[in-house]
């Protein structure tokens, strides 16, 4: 049966998954989520189709922790709305994911693909991708910005559902599983500010080298998590610990 993942403003249920295993440690050390790890060949997490997420064209964010257990000779998706026509030669949606070079890539399938900073396998990494209102993309690795890449058009939207740890439908070179950890994964109707998504990452990641930083990053991440609770659309996975923010 589908989990379904709730709260005041709306209601979204994935309908299949396949993480090996749910249950692993998550990103956030001072939290006890968990995060889903994917072997890099089968590993999925699918969600229905839902207009909060396929029909958004620019002026959105992707935010997760991923963690990428090894260089792919293909590149590593970590969330997808790629819809593909082969015999039409047509593609649909967008997508984030870790070339084989090891860069963070947003693409808008069909369109473009905007690459952004290199990002370390082996180690969480904070990464967020803001498509704005003019089609740029603006990328953040840890909490810092790390460029800016133009662009010209929006995303094509579909009706297609989102995937996590690949693509939706295979592309002309395949699914592009994802092999490693993703956490915290969260799609924004809207283009963060640079100040809110360092806020997140700190939130998340304390630092208390004295007990006065300490205190702050807990009271940092108690307020983050209200907020999270507000009407944004937060949803929680209890199985593998995915959590995602739609609207």
């Amino acid at each position: 049966s589908a989990t379904v993942f709730e709260d005041s403003v709306n209601s979204v249920a994935v309908t299949s998954v396949r993480a090996f295993p749910c249950g692993v440690g998550g990103a956030i050390a001072t939290d006890g989520d968990t995060a889903a790890t994917f072997d890099g060949s089968s590993g999925r997490v699918e969600t229905v189709a839902t207009p909060l997420i396929n029909q958004l064209p620019n002026d959105f964010t992707i935010e997760a922790w991923i963690r990428r257990d090894a260089p792919s000779p293909i590149a590593s998706q970590i969330v997808s709305t790629r819809g593909t026509n082969f015999a039409a030669s047509i593609q649909s949606g967008f997508g984030l994911n870790v070339t084989e070079e090891g860069l963070l890539r947003f693409a808008t399938f069909g369109i473009k693909a905007y690459d952004g900073p290199a990002v370390q396998d082996g180690v969480w990494t904070h990464v967020a991708v803001v498509f704005d209102s003019s089609n740029d993309a603006h990328f953040y690795r840890n909490g810092a910005f790390a460029g800016s890449v133009p662009g010209d058009f929006p995303a094509v939207t579909n009706a297609l559902p989102m995937f996590i740890g690949r693509n939706v439908q295979e592309s002309f070179t395949g699914f592009h599983y994802f092999d490693g950890s993703i956490d915290e994964v969260a799609i924004y109707g809207t283009s963060l500010s640079a100040g809110r998504i360092q806020a997140h990452y700190l939130a998340a990641v304390p630092e208390p080298s004295t007990l006065a930083l300490a205190a702050f990053g807990v009271v940092a991440l108690a307020a983050w998590r209200l907020r999270r609770k507000q009407p944004k659309n937060w949803q929680h996975d209890d199985a593998c610990a995915l959590h995602r923010m739609f609207g």
